[in-house]
């Protein structure tokens, strides 16, 4: 329980010193994959033209913070790597969990959402798999 405090301690800081454009894409990402994860248990969401706009916003959050850390070789100790590892990791595990209770309620296969968090899964499990890779943490 005491590491569980010192890491929200810890990640509170870390959100506190990062840059106010950061924190607002985070956001604004988050907003987005609560919608598209409600989306996928809700078949009268499959097509709606909003939705799409809302998949194209997460999706480009997620491609800007995937491919920004790539491009740059940057030290793993720095606040901006730290948040992404740390949003990159939530939305990972989260993506997981909805496709694992999507089919146990046997969500349909062609759902659009659903689809957008498979292939973001596949992006964000590549990240980590780079990240620990290179940091070590």
């Amino acid at each position: 329980m005491k590491w569980i405090k010192h890491r929200l301690e810890y990640s509170l800081k870390k959100w506190q010193s990062i840059y106010i454009t950061y924190k607002i894409l985070f956001i604004i990402a988050m907003l987005s994959f609560s919608l598209i994860i409600f989306s996928v248990f809700n078949p009268d969401l499959k097509n709606v033209d909003n939705l799409v706009a809302i998949r194209t916003i997460f999706s480009s959050i997620i491609g800007f913070l995937l491919e920004n850390c790539s491009q740059n070789k940057t030290n793993c100790n720095e606040k901006v790597m730290f948040f992404r590892n740390l949003v990159v990791g939530i939305i990972s595990i989260t993506i997981t969990i909805v496709i694992m209770v999507g089919y146990i309620y046997i969500v349909d296969i062609d759902n659009a959402s659903m689809l957008l968090l498979k292939n973001i899964l596949f992006s964000c499990i590549g990240f980590l798999i780079s990240a620990s890779k290179n940091c070590g943490k």
